[in-house]
């Protein structure tokens, strides 16, 4: 839903089903590299913050295992 809404939000003309995991890999991509250019033009590392979100990625895994 997440990635449907925003693809709408930024004007994407031809809106893949997003069903298809490839389809749903290539929008979570973009989705991804906007955030990255959003936090480097805010001044922020986003290796930092690629690191901080894999690391509560892991620990949400270990949490729920």
């Amino acid at each position: 839903m997440v990635l449907g809404e925003y693809r709408e939000l930024v004007g994407s003309v031809a809106v893949p089903v997003l069903s298809h995991p490839q389809a749903q890999e290539e929008a979570a991509t973009t989705l991804i590299i906007d955030l990255l250019h959003w936090l480097v033009s805010h001044g922020c590392d986003p290796d930092d913050i690629l690191d901080r979100a894999q690391q509560h990625y892991e620990a949400e895994l270990d949490a729920a295992a």
